[in-house]
């Protein structure tokens, strides 16, 4: 029964920075405007997916984030433009 008990610890442990992440990914898409307001917390987002996210194993879901956050400071009206036919990638559920 403890091994059982570990096997759901594990896997809860190793969901939650997934979740994170997604949870950053739609704020990005949502919500640009919070991190041009804030250049604080744009650079903090950025060391975040560059440095922890990269080390914690994530390296392609933050290089994921961190190409749309580049399209979205690129873009001076913060909006991404596709055709209708297109949908951007996303990597969360």
């Amino acid at each position: 029964m403890q091994g059982a008990t570990t096997t759901i610890t594990d896997r809860n442990a190793n969901e939650m920075p997934y979740r994170i992440l997604c949870t950053l990914e739609r704020w990005i898409k949502i919500q640009f405007e919070d991190f041009e307001l804030n250049s604080n917390l744009l650079k903090t987002l950025k060391k975040f997916l560059e440095v922890d996210a990269h080390q914690g194993g994530f390296a392609f879901e933050a290089g994921c984030i961190l190409e749309e956050v580049n399209i979205r400071v690129s873009d001076r009206w913060g909006k991404l433009f596709l055709p209708l036919n297109v949908q951007p990638f996303c990597f969360c559920n």
